[in-house]
């Protein structure tokens, strides 16, 4: 028992580290992540995910870093254990899931997403991976404790920022086209393909590449017009006209891809509304985690 706990198996690999699944001395169950062995505990600190989460505010859809333990030649990360399966573990297992309980699960990852957003901080990896489920309840149509994990690619909102973040699946347009002062925005749109990904228990948009990724996008959402594209968007026209043909892609509307979404899911009106306010081409149209909690979906 090194350290004061057990490793029992492995839960999956995060953005920075292997994660275990471990017990301490009282039975208590714990996730942990070793470190690269070559750092050094202030390099460790400085780590995003530690210095975020050390002073993110406490949060129950918010995975909790518990404490930086030395073990044998290495520091490892020992966080609080947020369930017996992530997001992508249940759609594997169950498939799509069901309204009421799509709904319970969106509306506790935007509870988290508002609070690290209102915090200054943007995920930066949102995907089904990074979204852990404990207490699946068949009757209810339930997921107890979802908790929002892996801060490893987290970052502060302000200034410029990386483009090689985020699973490419889940990237915002903005990143695509390589814009680099992106905001929490993209962390909306990533949540939005998540919702997508719920309904139909598969990625909405899965590319091979930046490319094939924007072309999926702009099948089922449509190209705005030019005049459109303010801000973070002027350049999408001139993007696209330099890497593939538009000849065949439709004009935006906002009502055709809501239509589209309806189409493509199978979901309700009030979902692909839901779904087309956060696809917004443009991040400043995007809804925020704020304003989605909000939306109607949520009070039926």
């Amino acid at each position: 028992m090194p350290g004061g706990f057990t490793i029992v198996g492995e839960l999956g690999a995060g953005a920075t580290g292997v994660v275990m699944y471990a017990v301490d001395e009282s039975g208590r169950p714990l996730a942990v992540k070793g470190l690269d062995a070559r750092l050094t505990l202030e390099e460790v600190r400085c780590l995003p995910e530690v210095h975020i989460l050390t002073h993110l505010p406490r949060h129950p859809n918010i995975v909790r870093l518990l404490r930086i333990m030395h073990v044998k030649s290495q520091y490892c990360l020992l966080y609080e254990y947020g369930g017996r399966h992530n997001l992508l573990q249940v759609l594997r297992l169950r498939g799509p899931l069901r309204e009421e309980m799509l709904r319970n699960v969106a509306f506790h990852i935007l509870q988290a997403l508002q609070h690290i957003h209102a915090n200054g901080v943007i995920h930066r990896d949102l995907k089904p991976e990074n979204i852990l489920v404990d207490n699946v309840d068949d009757e209810l149509g339930d997921m107890l404790n979802v908790r929002l994990c892996d801060f490893g690619l987290a970052t502060i909102t302000e200034g410029s920022h990386t483009l090689g973040v985020m699973t490419s699946w889940y990237r915002a347009p903005e990143i695509l086209i390589g814009y680099t002062r992106y905001n929490t925005a993209v962390d909306m749109w990533a949540f939005g393909c998540c919702l997508a990904e719920m309904v139909s228990g598969s990625p909405l948009f899965p590319g091979n590449n930046d490319l094939e990724q924007m072309f999926l996008i702009l099948t089922l959402l449509n190209l705005p017009e030019k005049n459109l594209c303010t801000g973070p968007m002027r350049e999408l026209h001139s993007y696209l006209n330099e890497h593939m043909d538009l000849s065949t892609v439709q004009p935006y509307s906002f009502d055709r891809a809501k239509h589209n979404c309806i189409t493509h899911l199978g979901c309700s009106e009030a979902l692909a509304d839901l779904l087309a306010r956060l696809l917004a081409f443009n991040p400043d149209s995007r809804l925020t985690a704020q304003a989605a909690l909000g939306h109607r979906f949520f009070c039926n």
